[in-house]
């Protein structure tokens, strides 16, 4: 229904409608394309700032595993294990001796630590909880009120990796461990080594990175605890918590995270038992493309209008002249002063298909006076070629009386055979030109196809062999008029009339549920491969064609089958109706 109302618009209206969905057209791709670019370039810029808190990540953790890598060289120094077990063995020694021993540790971890800027100081305890390097200014408080011996007391009794302790602001760290006797192989506690770590690097490291800005935020978890370099301690917790339910696990280093009411694009980079958890605003990370976006937007917006105009000119251009013209042939259809007409003056912005349209136009104009002179002759020529048609019309009647004048001659005469000859001539002439009904009864068709058998059989004598199959006991059944007799008068004409053998035609009538078969076969010439129904030049057979399409649809068909000088068949495939449908269709 909407195509049949479009195809109703002006040319005008359906062209703007064209130039419209066009326009929509290219704006859905555009909007397609931008959304799989702007997804595809997202992705790209998360992967790319990955990396560079990959590379920051990997960083910060070389601060750790050197202050690790550093507790594991003085831990395994030959010098200090004989020291702190020559200091565990004996205790009781002079002041001096231990003074000696004492200097000798601290040179030695002076020497050992001495490249490492991040350490700030040593404490190297032994095992009855004394100092033997450096100095300490609050035993009771190394970090986060955390004494020395309660560092000690959070170190497992056997050799095992060292504990990170941080401060709130993640500013200050202490690595502690406890240190075992390898000399005798005895794993004997002997001390506990404490190295107390100025971690501001990790706020360094953060700032790094080029899209942080002072809006990022950076999270340490080390075992069950979270600290950051941005926000208070009671925070840092909050932010564990929704941490622990996030779906950013181990397998996903990069995903988008809502905390605080913000939107943070969120980064994890794993190293040994520390998780590095970076929390980038989102807009932030995402502002060369909202840029990149807003200068397409502002480029597209322009080259937009500038195709609406140029397609609305474009349309006008092209339809003008043609509404003009169609305006022009209205008024042809709506005038009865035809003579009245004028010719049309071409555009001046002229197109070879619309000067072709307007000269059309104008002879059409030019010719229409001159068919007005000439009307009259024509209407007196009609009626003379009527009054000489309806002259020669044959009136069927006296066709029947002379028929009949001559059975009986031929029956007076004893001739039977022409007497009956001439009967089926007649009852053949009488059904054709009967036009009451478009059906018949299938023994009405069965009787001309007698009449026209026994006509031929005079004519080509032993020629032909005729043999009937019926196979149904209802011959009151509806058939469309003269659908059989026309098939075999094709036989006829194109088989037998070439034949100088006997040609024998076979008429096989049946019935399948609700379908007529009646199939005719011969075994003359036939088809050729290449035979297709619709291309026949012959008009028997189409017009039985378009009869059964037109009475019956789909529901009835007309096939061939031909194997040249074996077996030709024609069947046709006739729906069985009670005769209410067929008085239906008569009316």
């Amino acid at each position: 229904m909407k195509r049949k109302q479009f195809k109703r618009q002006s040319l005008a209206t359906q062209l703007h409608w064209v130039f419209f969905f066009i326009i929509l057209l290219f704006v859905i791709i555009m909007i397609i394309t931008n959304w799989v670019w702007r997804k595809s370039y997202a992705q790209q810029i998360q992967e790319n700032a990955y990396q560079d808190i990959r590379l920051i990540s990997s960083q910060t953790a070389e601060e750790f595993d050197q202050i690790e890598n550093l507790s594991y060289s003085i831990i395994d120094s030959q010098t200090i294990q004989t020291q702190l077990n020559a200091i565990n063995e004996e205790p009781a020694k002079n002041t001096r001796e231990l003074i000696t021993m004492r200097s000798t540790l601290n040179n030695t971890v002076n020497n050992l630590t001495r490249n490492n800027h991040s350490l700030r100081n040593i404490i190297l305890l032994s095992s009855n909880k004394e100092n033997n390097v450096n100095f300490i200014a609050n035993k009771a408080n190394v970090i986060n009120n955390y004494s020395t011996t309660d560092i000690i007391d959070m170190l497992p009794d056997e050799p095992a990796k060292g504990v990170w302790l941080f401060n709130d602001s993640l500013t200050r760290g202490v690595y502690a461990r406890k240190i075992f006797s390898t000399i005798d192989l005895s794993l004997q506690h002997i001390g506990t080594l404490i190295c107390i770590v100025d971690t501001s690097f990790l706020k360094n490291e953060k700032n790094n990175l080029p899209f942080s800005a002072e809006e990022g935020l950076f999270f340490l978890a080390y075992k069950d605890q979270m600290f950051s370099t941005d926000v208070d301690q009671k925070t840092s917790d909050v932010f564990l918590n929704k941490y622990e339910e996030s779906p950013l696990q181990e397998n996903q280093l990069f995903d988008t995270l809502t905390f605080q009411g913000k939107k943070y694009y969120a980064a994890l980079n794993y190293h040994n038992d520390f998780k590095f958890i970076y929390l980038v605003p989102d807009n932030k990370v995402m502002e060369s493309l909202k840029q990149l976006q807003l200068l397409l937007f502002v480029l597209t917006i322009p080259f937009l209008l500038l195709l609406i105009f140029g397609a609305t000119k474009i349309s006008n251009q092209l339809t003008q002249p043609v509404s003009i013209l169609a305006n022009h042939m209205r008024k042809i259809k709506q005038t009865k002063d035809l003579e009245s007409l004028e010719t049309l003056e071409p555009p001046q912005k002229r197109q070879a298909e619309v000067d072709v349209l307007y000269d059309s136009y104008n002879l059409m104009i030019k010719e229409i006076s001159t068919l007005i002179n000439e009307n009259y002759e024509m209407r007196l020529l009609s009626q003379e070629i009527e009054f000489q048609n309806l002259q020669s019309q044959l009136d069927p009647h006296f066709l029947y009386n002379t028929l009949d004048s001559i059975n009986w001659i031929a029956l007076k005469n004893e001739q039977p055979e022409i007497s009956q000859m001439v009967t089926s001539l007649a009852f053949l002439f009488r059904k054709k030109i009967d036009t009451a009904s478009e059906f018949s009864t299938l023994e009405t068709e069965l009787e001309i196809v007698e009449s026209y058998i026994h006509i031929q059989k005079v004519r080509f004598a032993t020629r032909i062999e005729y043999i009937e199959v019926i196979l149904i006991n209802d011959r009151t059944i509806q058939i469309p008029k003269l659908i059989i007799q026309p098939l075999i008068e094709n036989i006829f004409k194109h088989a037998v009339n070439k034949m100088k053998t006997t040609c024998q035609i076979v008429l096989k009538i049946e019935k399948k549920e609700n379908q007529l078969l009646i199939s005719i076969s011969d075994n003359g010439p036939g088809f050729s491969d290449d035979f297709v129904l619709t291309n026949s030049q012959g008009i028997g057979l189409k017009n039985i064609q378009k009869r059964l399409s037109l009475y019956y649809g789909n529901q009835a068909s007309l096939s061939i089958q031909s194997v040249p000088f074996k077996k030709t068949t024609i069947q046709m495939n006739v729906p069985i109706e009670n005769k209410t449908r067929k008085e239906e269709k008569e009316a």
